[in-house]
């Protein structure tokens, strides 16, 4: 009995998580950084592109180019949104646990003095284990 109780107490402590808040924080904190360096990223390649096509091209093309690569960045953010929002279909729910817990709460309630019953002797032979 023993081994049980050691058992149950192990299984207990590995189902105990720590606070996720820590972990959310720096998964935010992550996400702010990246977003950032990603937008100036962004930024100095738009104003790269500008400088080149001024000097190659002159400097009517120059908007002209910024504002291409602008749209294109636009579509591919605007497609990757819609991908990511499509609804995703969800398997069925599996009907077996809850056709087991009916079963067992039917069996229960038929034989209310054989679980009472068990559940005393369950009892006492735990508490005098130990």
């Amino acid at each position: 009995m023993n081994d049980l109780l050691k058992l149950g107490l192990s299984l207990a402590a590995q189902s105990f998580k720590p606070p996720a808040a820590p972990r959310i924080a720096g998964a935010g904190l992550l996400a702010a950084v990246t977003g950032a360096s990603a937008f100036f990223a962004l930024i100095f390649a738009l104003i790269a592109l500008w400088i080149f096509a001024g000097a190659r091209f002159g400097p009517g093309v120059a908007p002209l180019s910024v504002a291409i690569a602008l749209l294109a960045i636009s579509l591919i953010a605007l497609a990757t949104l819609g991908f990511l929002r499509r609804k995703r279909q969800t398997p069925p729910p599996n009907p077996l646990p809850m056709m087991l817990v009916a079963q067992a709460e039917s069996l229960v309630k038929a034989n209310k003095t054989s679980v009472l019953l068990a559940a005393v002797i369950t009892g006492i032979l735990a508490g005098s284990a130990q």
